[in-house]
């Protein structure tokens, strides 16, 4: 058995038993001074469950003392085309490695895999260009605690509607819906159709439709809001039976009722007690809805979103205030215009993209570390570097509105990296 460090509770499956079969056959048939190169997932460089594995020092309970290896160097070989494994999910990477004395004393400071040591592998295999993954000192943005993970409802299958499965009645006030298929247990083939009120349906952008300064939604959420107590504002419900509920949107709780009891038969024991619950999990949707309430929100508010997951590009756009974001993307509401197209410029230029994907701690997510590892500064109109980068993110913006897409080779892309370069000097490559 090995230490709990390389099996700790949480963390992935995969690169724990990947991480602890690498242990423990080094322990077995490497002997002190033996060297061995060792084919692992690709998340074996970045991914915060190896962070004890890379120490070097695997160690184990005091009936089996464990090894100790200097990890000596390292290919990173998810940019080769084609891959050598293209259905690994988590692509993959070489270790090379020396076994030192059982005796000797456990430094990880020496015996660790360091980012000097680790080679990025691109092109082909044949013919690669070898890159050497770069060190800096990690300090967090000020956007750091700014950022909010998109909405989290689930099942699709019963709170999802794709562009395909909407159709407008004639009477204007009611929409036709089928809702998107689910693919996971236990909700697998899960669709429903109905008809109700056109109101309870919120526009919605997934990942899909973000590419870098352009969204284009392509679903609606099923979210049905009913005017608080005082008639002020809008909310969710606080139950199927509220009166509100019944009757200002009877159509949408009758769907309501009837998907959850297809919930209430289907769901796990972490999920919310009622599809109510599910659609609001950790109030993913309620912080996006008291956007709703603010006056003139539509035009006045400007919201920043961009990808939480990807193998390679973190892309940003900016869009409306009251489109939803959905649970794949993160978002934030701007101070203006300006800091919305400075925070746009930052994320999509290509001089930053090495960058992110140095920040991450797991092959296929971003999450929030650009912004916990890289200091982007706060926006300030009056500083002209600043303010620099959001007119060189207007221009590109303009010019994707213009062409239909970007282009990370063309003119506006150039000029937005030299912008960026100027404000992270150290980060830009």
């Amino acid at each position: 058995m090995l230490n709990r460090s390389l099996q700790r509770r949480g963390a992935s499956s995969k690169g724990d038993l990947a991480a602890a079969f690498s242990a423990r056959v080094t322990d077995l048939y490497l002997a002190p001074g033996g060297r061995m190169g060792l084919v692992l997932p690709g998340g074996a460089l970045i991914n915060q469950t190896w962070n004890p594995w890379r120490t070097g020092c695997w160690h184990g309970p005091s009936t089996f003392g464990g090894c100790h290896v200097n990890l000596e160097r390292a290919w990173g070989l998810d940019d080769l085309d084609p891959p050598p494994f293209e259905h690994a999910p988590s692509g993959c990477c070489v270790v090379f490695a020396e076994r030192l004395d059982d005796e000797q004393v456990c430094k990880p400071k020496t015996t660790g895999l360091a980012p000097a040591d680790v080679g990025w592998w691109k092109g082909s295999i044949e013919n690669p260009t070898v890159t050497t993954k770069r060190t800096y000192s990690h300090r967090p943005s000020e956007y750091e605690d700014e950022w909010d993970l998109g909405v989290l409802a689930k099942p699709h299958g019963l709170t999802y509607v794709l562009d395909g499965g909407f159709r407008a009645l004639t009477d204007g006030q009611f929409a036709a819906i089928t809702t998107k298929r689910s693919t996971k247990a236990p909700w697998a083939d899960l669709s429903l159709t109905a008809k109700i009120e056109r109101k309870a349906l919120l526009r919605m952008i997934r990942p899909q439709g973000l590419n870098p300064f352009q969204v284009e939604p392509d679903a609606y959420i099923i979210a049905p809001l009913v005017t608080s107590p005082l008639g002020d504002e809008l909310a969710l419900p606080s139950n199927i039976d509220d009166p509100k509920f019944r009757n200002e949107l009877p159509r949408t709780r009758a769907y309501w009722r009837k998907a959850d009891q297809i919930f209430q038969e289907r769901r796990s024991a972490k999920a919310g007690a009622t599809l109510l619950d599910n659609l609001d999990w950790k109030a993913t949707l309620t912080r996006q809805l008291a956007l709703f309430n603010e006056p003139g929100a539509a035009k006045r508010l400007t919201k920043v979103v961009y990808n939480e997951s990807g193998r390679l590009e973190l892309r940003a756009s900016r869009c409306v205030g009251t489109l939803i974001a959905s649970g794949s993307l993160y978002w934030m509401v701007a101070r203006s215009s300006l800091e919305a197209l400075y925070i746009v410029g930052v994320v999509n230029a290509p001089c930053m993209q090495s960058a992110w994907r140095e920040s991450k701690t797991s092959m296929n997510h971003f999450d929030k570390n650009p912004w916990r590892k890289i200091p982007i500064p706060r926006f300030d109109e009056n500083d002209s570097t600043h303010k620099g980068v959001a007119i060189a993110a207007g221009l590109a913006e303009r010019e994707v509105r213009r062409r239909g897409r970007w282009d990370r080779d063309g003119e506006s892309a150039r000029r937005l990296s030299k912008a960026v370069a100027r404000l992270l000097p150290d980060h830009a490559s």
